[in-house]
Order: C-alpha cells, then sequence, then structure tokens
C-alpha cells in the first residue's frame, strides 16, 4: 500500500499538468485510494491526457468508490476526452449523488457530447449547480441539445416562472450554471 492508498484524510485531489499518464498501475492506485476515502470532496485532473481509455479507467476507479455520497467536484478540463470517455465519466458519477460541480472545459466533446450532458444535466435534477463546458467549440446545435437538458430538468424541478439557470459564452467559451453561482 502506498501513502495515498492509506490516507483516509484528504479531502481534494488534484493532479495539474502530469507528465506521467494517468493509466494502467497508477489508476489502480488510485481506485484503492477513492475505494476507502471517505473524506474526498474534490477531484481536479487537469492537463493529464487522460483520453478515452483513461476516462474508462477514470470511471471504473470511481465506480469502485465505497463512500459516494461524498464527491462534490470532479475537474477534468483539457484530458481529450471524446465521445467515448465522456459518456463513461457522466454514467459513473451519476452514482455520486451529490456532485455538485463539474468542469470539462477544453476536450472538444461537440454535439453528441452535449447531448450526453443534457441527459446528464435531467438526471441530476436538483443537485449540479455548476457546469463548466467551456473551450469546447460548441456551435448553435450543440448549445441547443445542452440547453434542451437545462430546460428538462428546469421545468420538471421548478414551480416558479423565472429558470434559476444561466448560460454565459460566446463561440470560445461557455459557462453553464446556476444563476447565483455566476455571480
Amino acid at each position: 500500500w502506498t501513502g495515498l492508498q492509506c490516507n483516509r484524510s484528504i479531502q481534494s485531489l488534484r493532479f495539474d499538468g502530469c507528465d506521467v499518464l494517468l493509466s494502467g498501475n497508477i489508476m489502480n492506485q488510485m481506485k484503492e485510494f477513492f475505494k476507502y476515502n471517505g473524506n474526498l470532496t474534490k477531484i481536479e485532473l487537469s492537463e493529464c491526457i487522460l483520453g478515452d481509455d483513461g476516462a474508462h479507467e477514470l470511471a471504473v476507479a470511481l465506480r469502485e468508490c465505497t463512500h459516494k455520497q461524498s464527491l462534490r467536484t470532479v475537474r477534468l478540463d483539457d484530458n481529450e476526452l471524446r465521445l467515448r470517455g465522456l459518456k463513461q465519466i457522466v454514467k459513473v458519477l451519476m452514482l455520486h449523488p451529490n456532485l455538485e460541480g463539474l468542469t470539462i472545459s477544453e476536450n472538444n466533446v461537440g454535439r453528441e457530447g452535449c447531448r450526453v450532458l443534457g441527459r446528464y444535466l435531467v438526471a441530476m435534477k436538483e443537485k449540479l449547480k455548476d457546469l463548466n463546458v467551456s473551450y469546447n467549440r460548441i456551435d448553435d446545435v450543440g448549445l441547443s441539445l445542452l440547453l434542451d437538458g437545462l430546460t428538462v430538468r428546469w421545468l420538471s424541478s421548478s414551480t416558479s416562472s423565472s429558470s434559476p439557470w444561466g448560460v454565459l459564452g460566446n463561440g470560445e467559451h461557455t459557462y453553464v450554471g446556476t444563476k447565483k453561482s455566476m455571480h
């Protein structure tokens, strides 16, 4: 057992710009850490070049987590995620019911990725508060697919006449979140 696997008190795990590909043996060690650490609230893997294969291994590791109630934030920006990897990550994140923030910026998720995220937004109902999909080259059709998920989510959970969700962005950046979190 390594120090990370034995540690049960870490709340935030961040790897930023790793020169080491997070896969294989490293991801197996992380799986053991996720499995036994009930205090982990935040995972940040930025610029780690996960790709679809690494996303699959991360999804397997997150599925092993026995304390699914604690995870609040996942940040996977600039990891070369594509549709296959995004689907696997989103599917396993649905097992983490208290997730409030998801960042998948700079991954080129495309139209079908927006459809997957739209469905995720519907499934997560009231829990997810922040979704950052900036720098993904999302076109009008992709944004429409994402907004479809927001609309269904809002209509199914709101009794008020104004949406709690907002979208900020232009052709290069898109930030979707609750209006309260955007201030």
